[in-house]
């Protein structure tokens, strides 16, 4: 079998700062995306794995990259993102059951009137990755900035947001489990795993890893 590098993560410092969660239609269940940590970031090789793994017709033996992370309005972005990277071919979806994590967020104000205001302070200070919280229920017009996976990386975020001046901002732990969905690319090519690195940079909380094919 060929040499496989996959570029799971890129070298320190290229991605910076911290993602936003988006949830999707499901409402408060939704808004447990996970956050991976970008810190974390290197080049990791599977040479020789991917040339001592047995080989079979069901694709057991070779080397997947799945791509997880995704409330179910986000998965149909990504779909259309796999597609036009040329790789909706190799990659097949399913949904998988997470923990969820600490929310940082800022409450539904009072008056509904300050939502836009929020909003405005939000962009002044340039943190443009927010979502609205727009179903109903107690966190109606809530504006959430990310759902995190410890809450050593959601206190770290929450004093970045607050030494912008956004000084509203709580986590709270969100500690039921949700279902995300996971794309499951099959055997990718160097050059095939530099695009899904590249894609992954576009949608903020999502997770590369190499796992075994199934």
């Amino acid at each position: 079998m060929r040499t496989l590098f996959l570029l799971l993560l890129l070298a320190n410092g290229a991605v910076a700062g911290y993602w936003v969660l988006r949830p999707s239609d499901g409402g408060e269940s939704n808004l447990l995306h996970q956050q991976i940590n970008p810190e974390k970031i290197r080049i990791v090789a599977f040479e020789e794995k991917a040339e001592n793994a047995p080989r079979s017709g069901s694709g057991r033996g070779t080397t997947c990259v799945e791509w997880s992370g995704f409330p179910s309005a986000e998965a149909e972005r990504a779909a259309s993102a796999l597609a036009a990277a040329g790789l909706q071919g190799k990659a097949t979806q399913r949904s998988v059951e997470q923990n969820a994590g600490y929310w940082v967020y800022l409450p539904p104000p009072a008056d509904p009137a300050q939502v836009d205001q929020r909003i405005a302070l939000l962009r002044k200070h340039g943190i443009t990755e927010y979502f609205l919280v727009q179903e109903p229920g107690r966190f109606r017009n809530a504006i959430s900035l990310g759902v995190f996976r410890s809450e050593e990386l959601a206190n770290r975020f929450l004093a970045d947001v607050r030494s912008k001046g956004i000084t509203t901002a709580v986590i709270e732990q969100r500690p039921q489990r949700t279902t995300l969905v996971a794309f499951l690319i099959k055997d990718p090519d160097s050059e095939q795993a530099a695009r899904l690195a590249g894609l992954q940079t576009q949608f903020p909380g999502s997770e590369l890893k190499a796992v075994a094919c199934e």
